[in-house]
């Protein structure tokens, strides 16, 4: 039965939460704390989750997942980036406070506790496993509060081999607490899922992309083409531009077909991550641990096809990049087939992790815990929602049905003046100010600050107000050289 939740003042909130973190330690004297499955697929639009209404059936395992228990419709993402997204996922805070701006970056601030911290001091036992280098322990610094942490030996993993080791680890703590969490790699560009789910959506292949995406090489391309001498010149040199220049930057001049090509190998990625999914889900009903544990699927971003210009990236935080699902399960306490309207997001998460665990919030959560609402309809407070771009680079407010997205004018001048210099569209919002009404515009393909200046001014303020500009931002750690050269090979730095 579908729950849509109302709006009342934060007080009132306040004071449900409490009551729900009150009757919660009252009953956990009676019932084990759930064991907490965190998983992040990274790169997933919630709009292309057959759960969400996409017309492909891209996710047949997450959308009976959903239909068990509580979805979403409208959650945000902290930030357009890898490390940011998941720093504040694990921290409950937002990245002004824990200090991940950019990927690559590593979380170092002391004092500020993680959810695994917090979990693992309440006696759970705790794992990660993650599938791409750049969120290994060293480089990420995420590694606090995890007894075990799989890293990434090469750059990234397939779902397929971080699956086998979350499903052993299950296993052998399926008798205890235990908090994992799961990070699986595969909707992020280059899109190669593997057979069968190659072939599920194309509906013919694509030979240009094929040869970028090395699915076809230059001399059969060639051999099969009627090209002019020029034409076969100026493909010669695409073809030996990364994806990031070629199609992200867009210097081949994608084609319509082409970007339904790459869509539909992105909607097999996913097909084929939920396929690696419904194992593990089965693993869980085949251990009895359906009632007994808390699954939270979400993204740390989304992904750009053809809006706003921008083509198999994500480097602005319009909708179709911070729109991300978020879906729990609980058996045990939350009742079926809720699809919840409140604007909700990333840093929501621990709080609402240590709910059901049965743990006190701490005052350094930037977020709401969602189990009164999820498990007993309690009132929601009223607030803004905000977003960051990469370093800082641009900030998002959304405020009811007004999203404002303002761009630090430096940034915007010193890289739309690189981006002429070198033949390339901007990676950076267009105009310092845009103002966007998701109700009637949900594409955002109408900006409408320059009518409506008191909202623009509104929501400035508060950004302003939680984000003062002279407030100290810690430094995200560095990271190696390593993990840089890997980086660039999967399209990140420029």
């Amino acid at each position: 039965m579908a729950r849509h939740c109302g709006i009342v003042a934060a007080s009132a909130c306040a004071a449900a939460a409490l009551l729900w973190f009150l009757l919660s330690r009252e009953s956990s004297n009676h019932v084990a704390p759930p064991g907490v499955l965190l998983i992040t697929i990274d790169t997933l639009r919630a709009d292309h989750l057959s759960a969400y209404g996409y017309a492909r059936r891209t996710s047949p395992n997450l959308d009976a997942l959903a239909a068990q228990g509580a979805l979403f419709e409208v959650a945000y993402s902290e930030a357009n980036s890898t490390n940011p997204s998941h720093t504040t996922i694990l921290t409950g805070t937002h990245s002004q406070t824990h200090g991940v701006v950019d990927t690559p970056q590593g979380f170092s601030v002391a004092g500020l506790p993680t959810l695994a911290e917090r979990l693992q001091a309440a006696g759970y036992a705790t794992a990660a496993i993650v599938s791409a280098h750049h969120l290994n322990q060293g480089p990420s610094g995420l590694g606090r509060g995890f007894d075990t942490y799989v890293d990434v030996e090469d750059t990234q993993r397939r779902a397929t081999d971080s699956l086998a080791p979350a499903r052993q680890w299950i296993a052998a703590h399926a008798d205890q607490p235990f908090f994992l969490w799961l990070h699986l790699f595969d909707p992020h560009a280059l899109y190669e899922p593997p057979a069968p789910y190659d072939t599920r959506f194309p509906s013919a292949p694509s030979p240009r992309i094929d040869v970028i995406l090395g699915r076809l090489t230059r001399d059969d391309f060639f051999r099969s083409q009627p090209l002019s001498a020029d034409e076969r010149h100026t493909l010669t040199n695409q073809f030996r531009l990364p994806f990031r220049a070629s199609i992200g930057l867009n210097r081949i001049g994608v084609t319509a077909s082409e970007l339904a090509y790459l869509t539909a190998l992105y909607d097999g990625e996913i097909a084929y991550t939920d396929a690696m999914l419904g194992e593990l889900f089965a693993d869980l009903s085949r251990l009895g641990l359906d009632d007994k544990t808390l699954v939270v699927v979400t993204a740390d971003h989304g992904e750009a096809f053809g809006e706003h210009g921008f083509y198999c990236m994500h480097r602005t935080i319009y909708e179709e990049t911070l729109r991300v699902p978020l879906i729990l399960r609980y058996s045990g306490r939350i009742s079926p087939g809720q699809r919840l309207q409140v604007p909700v997001h990333h840093v929501d998460i621990a709080p609402t992790v240590l709910q059901y665990a049965g743990l006190p919030l701490s005052k350094t959560l930037a977020g709401e815990g969602l189990a009164p609402l999820i498990s007993d309809g309690a009132p929601f407070p009223t607030r803004p929602v905000f977003a960051v771009h990469t370093n800082l680079n641009a900030a998002m407010v959304r405020d009811g049905p007004w999203k404002l997205i303002f761009s630090r004018p430096e940034v915007k001048a010193n890289w739309i003046a690189a981006s002429k210099r070198e033949g390339r569209i901007p990676l950076i919002h267009p105009v310092s100010e845009e103002l966007y009404d998701i109700a009637s515009d949900p594409g955002e393909t109408k900006d409408v600050a320059d009518i409506n200046p008191t909202i623009v001014e509104r929501l400035r303020r508060l950004y302003a107000e939680r984000f003062p500009a002279n407030a100290t931002i810690p430094s995200g750690r560095p990271v190696d050289a390593e993990t840089s050269e890997r980086l660039r090979a999967l399209g990140y730095g420029d």
